[in-house]
């Protein structure tokens, strides 16, 4: 059993426990645990010595055992729209993608692959993640340790329901998605930024698909979580369907090659299988925006046979590498590892055998 799991219970601290299963084939089981009474003694923040008396837990079920992955410490005061329980409910949804679709899990370099959040209600407004060490660890009988924080700051003026699910989305991407640095980019590690994307985009279809309902989001619906999508998603993503990758962007730097990155990798995230979206992200040797355009190739090319979502395009751009073939289509263009098919079926990617 978790060491604060037995803490909280050794106290006589009332809570209540849920358990979700896993909106994915085969995925796994999460437990959600909201302690109703406040915590004592308190916790303190690595950062900014701030105390906080609430706590939700995000687990992890496996048979009989389970392990914390997600700790969100708050404070009392009046209702706001992100507390720990409605924040813990957020980001169980998030891991589960991450967990049960991408299998990425987190670094167990790091809180014995915990990540505690911190709903301060001091600081500016936005968010942030940060590696650091705590001096006051969960765990019994051990000193300070490496972990891995997320703060958002004055959490009471998050009263948007859109602005809360994009801010705690995206420092979840920074927490949880391997990094990439874009030089003079409007955020220079765009893990970040990839993640809001990606876990929006996710939410939109599973709010439309009755996956999940508004509660899970704060109460942001598919129209608002949608916008967000056309706005911030599709005009990244269109141009890598007309045109393919932007190779002097991606290595240029910059907002243009933050923007060329982020509308590649939501490319990806969209148009191929999950499993080659996952090897993308973590086949990046060099972490950069190029490093991770040939790092898509080099997922596709792993696989014998990759099918291809048109999304309804009539002609698109696709990743073939060196001696891929394309069934479904007729090859129209090329350009590097890269072609552009005349959709005429169900697309797809056929690769010789190693």
């Amino acid at each position: 059993m978790p060491a604060l799991l037995l803490f909280c219970l050794s106290t006589g601290l009332d809570w209540h426990r849920t358990e979700v299963p896993s909106r994915f084939p085969n995925g796994a089981v999460r437990i959600v645990k909201t302690f109703s009474d406040p915590l004592s003694p308190q916790k303190r923040s690595p950062l900014g010595d701030w105390s906080f008396d609430r706590l939700s837990v995000v687990a992890l079920k496996d048979k009989d055992s389970e392990s914390d992955r997600i700790r969100v410490f708050g404070s009392s005061g009046p209702d706001r729209l992100v507390t720990t329980g409605r924040a813990a409910a957020f980001f169980e949804v998030l891991f589960d993608l991450n967990y049960s679709a991408f299998r990425l899990d987190h670094s167990p370099q790091f809180g014995d692959g915990c990540i505690d959040v911190y709903l301060a209600t001091g600081g500016d407004p936005g968010g942030q993640q940060l590696f650091s060490e705590d001096p006051q660890p969960l765990r019994p009988y051990v000193g300070s340790s490496r972990v891995n924080t997320v703060y958002i700051y004055d959490v009471g003026s998050l009263t948007d329901p859109l602005e809360a699910c994009r801010e705690l989305a995206h420092e979840y991407g920074h927490a949880t998605l391997p990094p990439v640095r874009i030089p003079n980019a409007p955020e220079e590690w765009v893990n970040g930024d990839l993640g809001e994307r990606i876990y929006l985009s996710w939410l939109a279809d599973a709010l439309k698909s009755g996956r999940i309902d508004s509660a899970v989001t704060f109460g942001a619906d598919f129209r608002s979580v949608r916008a967000y999508v056309s706005g911030k998603v599709d005009k990244l993503v269109s141009p890598v369907v007309l045109r393919g990758p932007d190779a002097a962007a991606l290595a240029k730097g910059g907002r243009p090659g933050f923007d060329a990155y982020l509308g590649l990798a939501a490319y990806a995230f969209r148009h191929l299988p999950l499993d080659v979206f996952r090897r993308s992200l973590v086949l990046n040797p060099d972490q950069t925006a190029s490093g991770y355009a040939k790092a898509l190739v080099e997922a596709v090319t792993e696989k014998r046979d990759v099918s291809v979502s048109d999304r309804g395009s009539k002609a698109l751009w696709i990743p073939v590498g060196a001696a891929g073939q394309v069934a479904g289509g007729t090859v129209r263009a090329r350009k590097g590892a890269w072609c552009l098919v005349a959709v005429k079926g169900k697309v797809r990617i056929l690769n010789p055998a190693p």
